[in-house]
């Protein structure tokens, strides 16, 4: 009779945690990549309880909110050669209609990715300037960097909502 019930709890257990990871809740400000690996292919879910089948299908849960991140760029080079420190915040989003094939190029920590595509658009765009532009024609400076950043993050599936620079310092030797 013990053999049984041991038998029939063990059963009970793993069919209880089966069920438990059969199951995953998207709240209001995410969405879910879900990964079929018999199809190999990407679908995006809304918000609710979902269904998916555990091994076979593997969800991702994306915050798509706006992030701010902060960038500061020290010794950026502008075209006759002087070196700046420039501070900027951007807020960014992933692109929702674009969630699988975000997943896809960038994984799922985007935000690491979009440091990185914006420092080197920063550093690009800034490369273009003469420094004395910069102290003169602030808010066109910002106006270009802010087209530059959004179309840098548009190749990869992320969407700028706002960037504004908060100090820039440089260097006239």
């Amino acid at each position: 009779m013990r053999p049984f019930i041991a038998r029939a709890a063990i059963g009970l257990g793993l069919g209880a945690a089966l069920l438990s990871s059969s199951f995953y809740r998207v709240d209001p400000w995410e969405r879910a990549v879900v990964f079929d690996r018999l199809r190999r292919t990407c679908d995006t879910t809304g918000e609710g309880i979902h269904f998916n089948i555990p091994i076979v299908q593997k969800p991702f849960i994306w915050d798509i909110r706006s992030r701010p991140v902060t960038l500061t760029c020290s010794s950026l080079p502008t075209k006759d050669s002087h070196s700046v420190d420039l501070t900027a915040h951007v807020f960014f989003r992933p692109d929702i209609s674009h969630l699988s094939q975000a997943l896809q190029t960038l994984g799922p920590d985007c935000h690491l990715k979009l440091r990185q595509i914006c420092l080197t658009t920063l550093a690009s765009a800034i490369s273009n300037l003469n420094a004395d532009q910069l102290g003169a024609e602030l808010p066109t400076i910002n106006a270009l960097l802010r087209d530059s950043l959004i179309r840098g993050a548009r190749e990869h599936n992320i969407v700028v909502e706002d960037v504004f620079i908060t100090n820039v310092s440089y260097d006239l030797r």
